[in-house]
């Protein structure tokens, strides 16, 4: 884990965006994602619903960066931090529900991980 560092105004705006975000997609009965992601049993640990400032911490201490997006590790587990990592948007699309998957040799890639 990396040293905590201070957010930049832009970096601190768009995290909170996020947390507002994965709040709402999971707790928030109103929000046009609520039904996918609570419906899959998707949750926010109560650590950072309840604190932004816990939230800030472990992704300033976890390889944010402003061109990174917030990714769950297992699927149907909670956006905590030992379920959270941060992708980049190309490797984000790899874990999409869309996506075919091929074995090669013992190898199992999506479609595009092979074409790349």
């Amino acid at each position: 884990m990396k040293e905590y560092r201070e957010p930049s105004r832009e970096e601190r705006k768009r995290l909170k965006q996020i947390h507002r975000g994965i709040i709402d997609r999971c707790h928030n009965p109103n929000d046009h994602d609520y039904a996918h992601y609570h419906g899959m049993g998707a949750y926010v640990c109560p650590e950072w619903r309840e604190s932004y400032e816990a939230f800030e911490h472990w992704a300033m201490t976890s390889g944010y960066r402003q061109d990174l997006t917030l990714d769950r590790i297992r699927r149907q587990g909670p956006y905590a931090p030992y379920n959270c990592r941060w992708l980049s948007k190309k490797q984000q699309a790899y874990n999409r529900t869309t996506n075919r998957f091929l074995e090669v040799d013992g190898h199992i890639r999506t479609m595009q991980q092979w074409s790349d």
